[in-house]
């Protein structure tokens, strides 16, 4: 009679998404990388990392993993305060100042 000899499978080692923390639960609205470059006119994304190294543009929000994301209400913001300087600034030429 012949013998089978079964192998056992070693039990997994503990890897870094092990200790990965739960997503935010607003993580499927926040907007990606692209999207917000598309939202600022599609600028390149050199210019768009140029601008949050130099304090232009806010930081991310959150990480998920490596990905950079953004809430919705953070971009508009943003360009809100970007449309009022804009407008300040076309106010303050036609008054002469």
């Amino acid at each position: 009679m012949a013998t089978t000899k079964t192998k056992t499978l070693p039990k997994p080692r503990p890897g870094p998404w092990d200790d990965v923390p739960p997503l935010p639960p607003d993580c499927e609205a926040a907007l990606s990388t692209e999207q917000v470059r598309l939202m600022l006119g599609g600028i390149s994304e050199r210019t768009f990392f140029d601008m949050m190294k130099v304090g232009e543009f806010p930081r991310e929000d959150f990480k998920i993993r490596t990905r950079l994301r953004w809430s919705r209400a953070t971009v508009a913001a943003w360009l809100r305060a970007k449309q009022e300087g804009y407008r300040r600034g076309v106010d303050q030429q036609a008054q002469g100042g």
